[in-house]
């Protein structure tokens, strides 16, 4: 009984460390204008993010085409020659598969909009706002660790749960608890003149868990913060120009 309390205890502490963001990730060079970004928008959830007209109101877009998403930054990830030529993952196979859950997530949640506002479309004509997306950094957990640790439905202290904290960032006593981070970046673009109307650039670590099962995948950690983003992003293109995004939280007691 003793030690399950200490347990429970273990994982409340954690929890309540949750909310400690990591730091803003290092420019990735995917963002061409991406000094005019700034870092104290009160109105949005993401590190960094700028916009031409934040009042919205030069907008004439009826169509919404998302590009295919940028992973060529993952195979630069220093981790990935660490992994040794035995290691299973591969990495061009995953970014794949990962560029598309990313691409589909937000247009899923452009479609889902009720009442519609944007119709998504592949092939963008003068009224379409493109968005381009990239995936620039994905600090993969420790599977076998992560699968070890929470069949029990809570963490190990002292596990190597304790991965990429310094690499990600964080900052605090929060920062143990990191498994695992991933950082976008994204512009929107008029088709019409090609000319960037808006980005925005964030990094977050992977949700806190009970039972975490999708940690038993170096990178499926991400989903959860891709779903989000994608749910922000809309958000922040369908509401006024004055709307509060709020982020979403860092908790969740799904495992899935």
């Amino acid at each position: 009984m003793l030690r399950y309390t200490l347990s429970v205890g273990c994982l409340v502490g954690l929890l309540a460390c949750s909310a400690i963001r990591p730091e803003a990730a290092p420019d990735s060079g995917f963002l061409e204008d991406s000094a005019k970004m700034v870092t104290d928008n009160s109105i949005l959830p993401f590190h960094k993010s700028w916009m031409k007209d934040p009042s919205h109101h030069s907008w004439q877009y009826r169509t919404i085409s998302v590009a295919p998403v940028d992973t060529t930054h993952l195979e630069k990830s220093s981790w990935m020659a660490e992994l040794g030529p035995k290691s299973e993952i591969d990495i061009e196979r995953d970014a794949k598969k990962l560029a598309q859950f990313v691409k589909d997530k937000f247009e899923t949640a452009i479609r889902n909009e009720d009442p519609p506002v944007f119709t998504v479309v592949d092939s963008p004509g003068d009224d379409t706002l493109i968005i381009e997306l990239a995936i620039v950094e994905l600090i993969p957990t420790d599977a076998y660790v992560n699968g070890v640790a929470n069949i029990a439905g809570f963490f190990i202290p002292g596990s190597s749960l304790v991965v990429a904290a310094e690499g990600a960032g964080l900052q605090g006593a929060g920062a143990a608890i990191s498994s695992g981070s991933v950082a976008i970046e994204g512009r929107f673009r008029d088709a019409k003149t090609k000319e960037t109307i808006a980005m925005f650039a964030d990094r977050r670590t992977d949700k806190i868990a009970p039972i975490d099962l999708a940690g038993l995948t170096w990178y499926s950690h991400a989903h959860d913060e891709i779903e989000d983003w994608a749910d922000e992003v809309n958000e922040w293109i369908t509401s006024p120009g004055d709307h509060k995004v709020s982020e979403a939280s860092q908790f969740t007691l799904l495992p899935w």
